[in-house]
């Protein structure tokens, strides 16, 4: 299996951008516990949408042209919340987190 890479410029692996943006999610928990305790789970969701929030970059296109190639990566990352053992709505929190974690749903295209 070939590594993935998330960035380019500087070059970065998948596997360590998403590490880095797990550790920025513990930093957040850690600095706002209370957050857990005005929406249970909140924390679990946003682990899982960090997780999967840029697979969709591991496809062909995207590794090969190393910049805009005509699809979203976050539309391409959605798929993989439904193997997710979650219920619906928590399955859609979280492929809504991945789907806006760089537009507005207005602006994907």
């Amino acid at each position: 299996m070939k590594l993935c890479y998330a960035k380019f410029n500087p070059h970065q692996f998948l596997e360590c951008h998403t590490l880095d943006a797990i550790n920025v999610l513990k930093s957040i928990k850690n600095a706002f516990p209370w957050l857990e305790e005005l929406s249970p789970g909140i924390f679990e969701l946003s682990f899982y949408a960090v997780l999967l929030h840029d697979l969709g970059k591991c496809a062909r296109g995207f590794q090969k042209k190393k910049n805009k190639w005509g699809y979203r990566h976050e539309i391409l990352s959605v798929p993989f919340v439904q193997f997710l053992d979650f219920p619906e709505k928590e399955r859609n929190l979280i492929a809504l987190a991945i789907l806006t974690h760089h537009k507005t749903l207005d602006e994907l295209e």
